[in-house]
């Protein structure tokens, strides 16, 4: 048996691969828009991402609608209402892409003549480091607050048009703000510093 010889050093490099966005979610939905969202990979593509929806539980239909964003989120426009639409998220590196990952699917609001209009929702100071407000035109019930995994990790009984919601003991990252008033319910997105 021989000893140990010493060999030439190496360094080993991080890899330039494209990785794909994780956690896809969304919020914001009325019978007509919703917003959709991700978590950017690391190292984050360098040519942003692009998004795609449809009617069909496949990118590649027919009716399938793409778009480009070097952000991460996207605005879904002109949606038709009481309709399920699903939606897939890729990174553009360039020379490559990601395969579609999947967000899932949401079913548009049933138009009716009154709505509860995100334009009417006072949500601030966002982002938020310990305490923000919410106020609304009508009753809010409840507010609810949820993780991207989708776990509730607040809840807060209301009954007024204007409320305060203490999250100073929360991690920081992105929530989803649940606002239920009646039998309305609207989710906006939060950010905890």
């Amino acid at each position: 048996q021989t000893n140990w010889v010493a060999g030439p050093s190496f360094t080993t490099y991080p890899s330039t691969g494209c990785n794909a966005p994780t956690q896809l979610y969304y919020d914001g939905l009325t019978s007509t828009t919703n917003n959709i969202a991700w978590v950017a990979p690391t190292p984050a593509p360098s040519n942003g991402y692009i998004y795609c929806y449809s009617t069909i539980n496949d990118p590649f239909s027919a009716g399938a609608i793409t778009g480009t964003t070097t952000d991460t989120f996207a605005v879904l426009s002109n949606l038709s209402p009481n309709t399920t639409y699903y939606f897939w998220v890729k990174s553009n590196c360039g020379n490559t892409q990601t395969n579609w990952i999947p967000g899932g699917s949401f079913t548009t609001q049933t138009l009716t003549s009154e709505t509860f209009s995100l334009d009417k929702v006072k949500l601030y100071p966002n982002p938020v480091k310990s305490i923000f407000n919410i106020s609304l035109d009508k009753e809010i019930t409840t507010v609810s607050i949820y993780n991207l995994l989708g776990q509730e990790v607040l809840s807060k009984s209301v009954n007024s048009n204007e409320t305060s919601i203490d999250v100073a003991d929360l991690s920081a990252g992105t929530y989803l703000v649940k606002i239920t008033s009646n039998n309305e319910v609207k989710t906006l997105r939060i950010i905890k510093q």
